[in-house]
């Protein structure tokens, strides 16, 4: 019988050294820039905003740079700026959805004020993305806000005005004792007004008039 090859020693793992308390935390804040990252991409700020999207990666790389040469206070500098970045742009996703659905809706006279702080808010957000970064944050912040304000006095108002047709068409179909054709639409409208009440009374107006 051939002898049996000698088994081959297992190659000695390097022992690494124990990570210091510093390293560790420039290591939960790379986590975080990676998740923030994943979180603009989900929210498509990569193909709506290439350049500035570029720029917050380009800021992410010099980060892990940092990092991998043990430069901990550059990489946290750089890690903080490129997660402010990639928030601004989740958050001009986010005013961009939100200016749409108030001017489809023609909510903005509900709160005209609002309106127009958010507009001139989210005018400087890209003017500052690069020089300040924090302050775009900032910015993009209030003007979400303002826009938040704007929807919700509108759909507040049209959710009123909604509920007095549906007390008037409740009103008008129980004193007629609405006939067989008309009993479904009336008990849908009841329904309804039922729903927005509940949901006034949690200040969810847009979903309350949208049912």
């Amino acid at each position: 019988p051939e002898p049996k090859p000698e088994p081959k020693p297992e190659p000695v793992k390097p022992v690494e050294p124990e990570k210091n308390e510093e390293q560790e935390k420039i290591a939960r804040l790379l986590n975080e820039m990676a998740k923030v990252r994943a979180e603009a991409v989900k929210a498509k700020a990569d193909t709506a905003y290439p350049a500035q999207f570029k720029s917050a990666d380009d800021t992410a790389a010099e980060a892990r740079s940092g990092y991998e040469a043990n430069n901990f206070a550059a990489a946290q500098e750089k890690a903080q700026r490129a997660i402010t970045q990639y928030r601004t742009l989740i958050n001009q996703m986010k005013i961009a959805e939100l200016k749409a659905k108030i001017d489809k809706n023609d909510l903005s006279s509900y709160d005209a004020e609002s309106y127009k702080k958010a507009e001139d808010l989210s005018a400087q957000i890209s003017g500052l993305y690069e020089s300040d970064p924090a302050k775009a944050f900032e910015l993009s912040e209030q003007a979400l806000n303002y826009y938040e304000t704007v929807k919700e006095a509108g759909f507040a108002s049209m959710m009123n005005d909604a509920k007095k047709k549906a007390d008037e068409a409740r009103e008008r179909a129980d004193s007629v004792k609405a006939a067989a054709a008309m009993k479904d639409a009336y008990e849908k409208t009841v329904s309804r007004y039922r729903y927005a009440g509940i949901a006034a009374g949690n200040k969810k107006y847009e979903q309350a008039y949208t049912g």
